[in-house]
């Protein structure tokens, strides 16, 4: 056949190839790519660059059963799959290596996404996100009354930058909820105000940041494929990564040294108004990731993958606000297109199940989880001084 299957006559119909995992995994490559979706087997090769959330994102899952992620990143899968149809190859014959375990968390996820589902946690508050964006267009006028009003004298030039900065973070915590289509149930409307909210207010661009952040939520912390570690250029990150570039580069830059000039990395941008919010950004988004576990891509099942590349922060009004509600980066992780407002109430859930089945559910005081940032980076940068030096 070419394809690696055999066909067989199926009772309801015509002949339809059948598959093996050992066939799935054979294609692998940047030009010959299959997936699996809910025991279904569909050739990626070509369909994966005109896929909506980018190709790498799909292509990531190559060799791999995507079922679960095909669930958290579309509400409706049994819409997606007419459009999977055209490149489905045939139904797959035997069962995937899966522990015992493994299989008893995928079903109780499964359990807790329908009872949040039926509770309405998916369902987004309009009034909620209008008062965001409201925030950002109060702040805004507010940076601008201050200089006409107050002149530009040190205080009301930094009272205009710390708005201005605000607008800035707050905005990207805006644009997430948007570029994650949580809001509204049209795909068009949210598409609009993403491009309003990141490529005017903020100025950057929506597709560069679907194009990374899809990535990130489909392999988080996954070495090669989650682009928020890939990071070598200034920083190494976790324990596999120190070692291949100490042993693939000359001294580049002095590793060992980067949980210090981390910090002047964060101020170099030009201007006050990028420092705040550098800063603000850099600590909130690296402290949920960077002190977990950074490893090659073990074809983990849902749960587990983003559990060990997530923690949370504890709940409060200021850490809610100042996050933009990222504190609940596991549940986040585990549900993309939740709205950021309910991620609390599913929380308590998600650890549930964590306690049953043995599985870490780590919850940190903010200030804790900003030191942990600069403690990985040391521990990292010690690794690569160690290997640095044995082999050159």
């Amino acid at each position: 056949m070419g394809r690696g299957g055999q066909q067989t006559q199926d009772h309801n119909g015509p002949c339809e190839s059948k598959f093996t995992w050992d066939d799935v995994k054979k294609h692998v490559n940047r030009k010959d790519q299959w997936i699996v979706v809910d025991k279904e087997v569909y050739d990626i090769s070509t369909w994966s660059r005109r896929h909506p959330g980018g190709s790498k994102i799909i292509s990531h899952y190559a060799g791999q059963d995507a079922t679960e992620a095909f669930r958290a990143f579309h509400l409706d899968l049994n819409y997606i799959k007419k459009f999977l149809q055209p490149i489905r190859l045939g139904r797959l014959e035997d069962e995937a290596t899966v522990e015992d375990k493994d299989k008893m968390v995928m079903a109780d996820f499964e359990e807790l996404t329908k009872t949040a589902h039926k509770l309405g946690y998916f369902k987004p508050s309009v009034t909620f996100f209008l008062l965001n964006i409201g925030q950002l267009i109060l702040l805004e006028v507010m940076a601008y009354l201050i200089l006409v009003n107050f002149g530009t004298g040190w205080l009301p030039y930094w009272l205009s930058i710390f708005c201005l900065a605000t607008v800035q973070v707050q905005a990207g915590w805006v644009q997430h909820d948007f570029g994650h289509r949580s809001v509204f149930k049209s795909r068009i409307m949210n598409k609009l105000v993403h491009y309003y909210v990141m490529n005017i207010t903020k100025g950057a661009s929506r597709e560069w940041w679907n194009h990374l952040h899809n990535q990130h939520h489909a392999k988080p912390n996954v070495v090669d494929k989650d682009p928020d570690v890939r990071l070598d250029a200034l920083f190494v990150v976790g324990e596999e990564i120190p070692k291949k570039v100490a042993k693939e580069r000359g001294k580049t830059l002095p590793f060992n040294w980067q949980h210090r000039y981390f910090f002047i990395n964060i101020v170099s941008q030009e201007g006050s108004g990028c420092c705040v919010e550098s800063h603000w950004f850099v600590w909130v988004s690296q402290s949920n990731h960077i002190p977990m576990e950074i490893t090659s891509d073990k074809a983990r099942t849902w749960v587990p993958l983003q559990l060990y590349a997530t923690c949370d922060i504890q709940k409060s009004w200021f850490n809610d606000w100042f996050t933009g509600h990222l504190n609940f980066q596991i549940e986040h992780h585990l549900f993309p297109k939740m709205p950021r407002h309910n991620l609390y109430k599913v929380a308590p859930l998600v650890e549930s199940l964590c306690k049953k089945h043995d599985i870490p559910y780590c919850v940190k005081p903010i200030g804790v989880a900003f030191h942990d940032i600069v403690k990985s980076l040391k521990h990292s940068g010690e690794i690569w001084q160690h290997y640095y030096e044995s082999y050159h």
